[in-house]
């Protein structure tokens, strides 16, 4: 089946003074590129990058061949993803969120290639990211039985990072959801069958300057004891 990716870029970036997080420097060069590089070579026929006027340009000039933007105004990541849909047809959607990292490099390949209504790759959560994440309770089947969002409290060991999805998950997703996660526990709930691949390494939000600074400084480390 032919599969698509979409990566949301469409945020104010507000905890960044407006800095576009899907441009911040990594060593392999940006974040929207890898994510971008590292889903066609998944597989994905094209990338779908949902972004606002003002940074659309940026979008289509850090983005390489196979991509494609599209405008939107939306006030949350649910409602941009939701606008890429009459783009998507019946394909399989690969989906990222570009400003993220992780330094396994084969996620998208094992997203890929699952044959379940939706797939997660999930990581270890740290300390530090409880509360942050959408936290996931997986069984020893590798079958995700609940998922909690931003809890604090929540003390389930995995969170997710990435996810592919059918045809079958699109009418969970409702706009006025923060951002998709929100979607699967009724997925869940409603009987499609939600598994996760279990990734190693680190995963890594940069939303903030905090996280981002935490990548950078586990990147350095890496780069010193080369």
């Amino acid at each position: 089946m032919n599969i698509v990716g979409i990566l949301p870029a469409a945020g104010r970036a507000e905890r960044l003074n407006g800095l576009p997080k899907f441009l911040l420097p990594i060593p392999e060069g940006n974040l929207l590129a890898l994510h971008c590089e590292r889903m066609l070579g998944a597989g994905a026929s094209r990338v779908l990058i949902g972004t606002r006027w003002i940074n659309s340009g940026l979008a289509s000039l850090y983005a390489p061949a196979g991509t494609e933007t599209y405008l939107v105004s939306s006030k949350t990541m649910a409602e941009t993803v939701l606008a890429s849909r009459a783009r998507v047809g019946d394909s399989r959607v690969l989906f990222g969120m570009p400003d993220t990292y992780w330094d396994s490099p084969a996620v998208y390949e094992s997203l890929a290639g699952s044959s379940s209504d939706v797939t997660l790759a999930v990581w270890r959560i740290r300390p530090d990211q409880r509360g942050k994440l959408g936290q996931c309770d997986i069984d020893n089947r590798s079958r995700v039985c609940n998922v909690r969002d931003k809890d604090a409290l929540c003390l389930y060991e995995w969170a997710w990072g990435a996810m592919v999805w059918n045809s079958e998950f699109w009418r969970f997703i409702k706009p006025d959801m923060p951002h998709i996660g929100y979607a699967l526990q009724p997925a869940i709930d409603a009987g499609l069958n939600v598994t996760a691949v279990c990734c190693a390494g680190e995963y890594h939000d940069c939303g903030t300057f905090e996280s981002y600074a935490r990548l950078c400084g586990t990147l350095t480390k890496e780069v010193a004891n080369v």
